[in-house]
């Protein structure tokens, strides 16, 4: 009897103690423990827009395919429209490349928007801000209670970089579009016609520096190529004490058989003697075009023609 007695009294006081195991802890800690117990619970069955969602305060390297374009947002802007992150620095590199034509370049075009906090400042580096980098010069930077964002590119890698104070009183995030669309160069066929236009990528006006275009024309036995351009105007060559002369900017035309290689360079206003025209000597022809870091003109929009030869 002794022990059956001792067995339901331990058997009472686990049960006691599971029941009212709140009660020894405390009210405080009781309702502190039901509230994390509630979170465990909510954390397991929420399921984040995976799609929508930019990441927390990380770095990423995102591959966009050729000639598409997707939305992205911050963290302001997913579930429950929370405030972005305090004391963040975010870099997102986004790039696309055409494998399948090495020739053929693409770049990019962002527009959106940005909240951030009305508080004043001095520069966006003393605030929260977004920057946009394609690591050649071009580079805008976007802060303030609210910015509409518009920023291009011609290259096809850029930096996307996110930051906040470490006592931001944080504001709503940033939308963005982000869309990749072809800048110039590609290989060219006689199936792809028989006329064609190449041309330098301007903004604002002027081709960007340190840029590089090429353009691979293929056609049949018996036809060559005909270049003529309507507008012409690269940076004038640097000229070296001995008199000679080396292009800075320019553009090349090299045609190629089994026996040689002929090649012309042009810079300036240089195709004017030839009356902005140039002449394949075989059936195919390598175009290409190049400008360093110094001084930027208008560039070229040069048409192409297939000439069919007699038998």
């Amino acid at each position: 009897m002794a022990s059956l007695a001792i067995r339901c009294s331990l058997l009472l006081c686990l049960f006691l103690t599971k029941d009212a195991e709140g009660a020894w802890l405390g009210a405080d800690a009781t309702e502190s423990l039901l509230n994390r117990n509630s979170l465990l619970q909510r954390a397991e069955e929420f399921e984040p827009e995976s799609r929508r969602y930019i990441g927390h305060c990380d770095t990423k390297n995102i591959f966009m395919n050729p000639g598409y374009s997707r939305n992205v947002w911050s963290y302001g802007y997913t579930y429950l429209q929370q405030p972005y992150l305090a004391d963040c620095y975010m870099k997102h590199v986004y790039n696309t490349k055409v494998f399948s034509d090495p020739f053929c370049k693409f770049g990019f075009e962002v527009t959106g928007e940005f909240e951030s906090h009305p508080l004043p400042y001095t520069t966006c580096f003393d605030t929260d801000y977004l920057l946009f980098n394609d690591t050649d010069g071009n580079v805008a930077m976007y802060c303030g209670s609210f910015s509409e964002i518009s920023w291009v590119t011609p290259h096809d890698e850029f930096e996307l970089i996110f930051s906040t104070q470490a006592d931001s009183p944080r504001g709503k995030g940033w939308k963005l579009t982000i869309k990749s669309f072809k800048i110039c160069g590609g290989a060219l066929y006689t199936t792809d016609g028989p006329t064609g236009v190449l041309q330098t990528p301007v903004t604002s006006g002027l081709y960007p520096n340190n840029f590089a275009c090429t353009w691979y024309i293929q056609t049949t036995e018996r036809t060559s190529v005909k270049i003529g351009c309507d507008t012409f105007s690269l940076t004038d060559p640097m000229t070296y004490p001995n008199g000679t002369s080396y292009c800075l900017d320019f553009v090349s035309f090299t045609s190629e058989n089994l026996y040689s290689t002929d090649t012309t360079r042009y810079c300036a206003d240089a195709l004017h003697d030839h009356k902005y025209v140039v002449y394949s000597s075989t059936s195919s022809l390598l175009v290409q075009f190049r400008s360093d870091e110094t001084d930027q003109d208008t560039g070229f929009v040069c048409n192409y023609e297939l000439i069919q030869h007699a038998n």
